[in-house]
């Protein structure tokens, strides 16, 4: 309620939340063993999520994750810090997942650090998931 004052204050009418199911590409889901819940109000989105890969990848394609709730607004990218597990980080020199972000308007994925060119990242491919590897996410980002 706008507290029937002289204010000209906008109300709150865009309010949701609910659940949203992640998904892969370049790797075959656990059954089982994808979630992910959202709370939207106007156009910014609040999500978590976990996703856990049923065996190792056999692609060099970036992992991605599919199936936001909402797609993501033009020009706002998402920056967030994953946790992650079962990720090979040893494979090719490469350091820890270091970071995720947004891949055109639907998709995320993921970056590591390559320790053997300074100031260099690589994309976290599906060979360098092993059994069971997840990731855990949490961000907002602008919505369309």
């Amino acid at each position: 309620t706008d507290g029937g004052g002289t204010s000209t204050a906008t109300l709150l009418d865009d309010y949701e939340q609910g659940t949203w199911t992640p998904d892969f590409e370049e790797l075959t889901v656990d059954s089982g063993a994808s979630s992910g819940s959202y709370i939207k109000v106007g156009n910014l989105c609040w999500i978590t999520c976990f996703v856990k890969a049923d065996g190792a990848g056999t692609s060099n394609s970036a992992v991605k994750i599919t199936g936001l709730p909402y797609n993501r607004e033009s020009g706002h990218d998402i920056y967030f810090s994953p946790f992650t597990t079962k990720v090979d980080t040893d494979e090719g020199g490469f350091g820890p997942v270091i970071h995720g972000y947004s891949y055109g308007s639907d998709k995320l994925i993921f970056e590591r650090q390559n320790p053997s060119e300074t100031g260099s990242n690589a994309y976290v491919k599906a060979t360098n998931c092993g059994d069971d590897c997840g990731f855990h996410c949490t961000f907002v980002y602008r919505t369309t």
